[in-house]
C-alpha cells in the first residue's frame, strides 16, 4: 500500500510532466515553427540539481553540434535541435523504424534562483548537458540568453 508521500510525489511529478508539455505548447505553436506540431520527437532528459547548480541532460546521439539551438529564458530552458536522417535514400522496405529524426525540442521549466549569464553546453558522445549555476536570489532577466557550444 502506498504511503501518503509516494501518493503526493506522483501527483507531483505527474503535475511536473502536464506543466511541461503547457509550456511546450504555450512557448512553441505550430505558427510559430512553421511545422506541424505532431511532428517533434522528443529525446530522454534528466533534470536534476545539485548543491550549486541545475543540469539538463539530453540523450540525442548523431546530432551536429551547429543544428542545436539552447535559449535560456527567465524561467525556462529551450533545447532545439535537428537529428538528419543518415541513411541512403534508395528504395527500401522497413521491418522497424524506431530511430527518430527531425526537429526535436525540449522545454524545461527552472527555478528562479539560477545565474543565467553562467550557464555552459557541452555535447559529447551523444550527450548534451547544459549546466546553470545557482544564485543566493532570484534575478531577473530580460532578454533570451542563447548558450554556445
Amino acid at each position: 500500500m502506498a504511503s501518503e508521500d509516494d501518493k503526493f510525489f506522483g501527483r507531483l511529478r505527474l503535475l511536473e510532466r502536464q506543466l511541461d508539455k503547457l509550456a511546450t505548447d504555450f512557448f512553441f505553436s505550430e505558427s510559430f515553427l512553421d511545422t506541424p506540431h505532431g511532428s517533434f520527437w522528443q529525446p530522454p532528459t534528466d533534470v536534476y540539481e545539485t548543491e550549486g547548480s541545475v543540469v539538463v541532460r539530453l540523450e540525442a546521439p548523431g546530432l551536429d553540434v551547429k543544428d542545436i539551438l539552447i535559449v535560456l529564458r527567465a524561467n525556462a530552458l529551450l533545447v532545439r535541435a535537428v537529428r538528419h536522417d543518415t541513411t541512403p535514400h534508395e528504395r527500401k522496405t522497413y521491418h522497424q523504424l524506431e530511430i527518430r529524426s527531425g526537429l526535436f525540442e525540449r522545454v524545461v521549466s527552472l527555478p528562479p534562483n539560477i545565474c543565467h549569464e553562467e550557464a555552459e553546453a557541452k555535447y559529447a558522445d551523444g550527450f548534451l548537458l547544459i549546466t546553470v549555476p545557482k544564485c543566493d536570489e532570484a534575478r531577473e532577466l530580460r532578454d533570451p540568453v542563447q548558450l554556445r557550444l
